[in-house]
């Protein structure tokens, strides 16, 4: 995270006094503080990561830590000496589950991902793991508002896609990539909708059609 420490809090007389640009009327201001971080960037692992206001914290979070390889499938288990069912996928019960797998790799998952590519307008790609995926999202295109788009649709996407694999491992129920699309589809449109500013609109029935031009 590019904020230095100096940024939020410093001392002065010798360290008897202590001001922040984050304080109001005497007081620290978390939501000055919320503010700047959502403004920052955020290097995760091996490169910088968008931390987007359009997506839910603890998806965010989810994101970032599949990109370090840290979310809790049955290979990583395994090696802490955690029992677990099977080591195999949870969604197509073909491979090793890892997050690569798991979240680019598997056949449901690739299905999946060529009907959100297609949904967007984007040529079909192939991704090895989740860390070029998201690089694809980031990079792809010149209009910024796009690109952010995208970005988004990508969280949800990787988000929707780790839903379908516990419901299918805690629930038994198994969803096919054509519902899983729709779960993507209304589940981003929501945090848009919601977290958009003000004056900003979202049609659902533009959104449905063609996501990145309702931008």
């Amino acid at each position: 995270m590019n904020i230095e420490v100096n940024e939020i809090l410093n001392t002065y007389d010798g360290g008897l006094t202590w001001r922040s640009d984050y304080a109001v009327d005497g007081k620290f201001c978390v939501a000055r503080l919320r503010n700047r971080l959502d403004k920052a960037h955020h290097p995760v692992g091996d490169g910088e990561f968008w931390w987007l206001n359009s997506v839910p914290k603890k998806v965010t979070s989810f994101v970032g830590r599949a990109k370090q390889g840290r979310i809790s499938f049955a290979e990583a288990l395994e090696r802490r000496n955690i029992l677990v069912t099977s080591p195999m996928c949870g969604l197509c019960a073909d491979q090793i589950e890892s997050t690569d797998h798991i979240l680019t790799s598997c056949s449901m998952v690739k299905e999946t991902l060529c009907m959100v590519l297609n949904w967007c307008g984007i040529p079909l790609e192939y991704f090895s793991g989740v860390n070029e995926v998201l690089a694809f999202a980031r990079n792809w295109g010149h209009c910024p508002k796009k690109k952010e788009t995208l970005t988004c649709i990508i969280y949800g996407t990787i988000w929707s896609l780790w839903k379908a694999r516990n419901d299918r491992i805690f629930r038994g129920e198994i969803l096919k990539p054509a519902k899983i699309m729709d779960f993507i589809k209304g589940t981003v449109f929501t945090w848009r909708k919601y977290r958009a500013k003000k004056g900003d609109t979202m049609d659902w029935d533009k959104w449905c059609v063609s996501p990145l031009t309702c931008t």
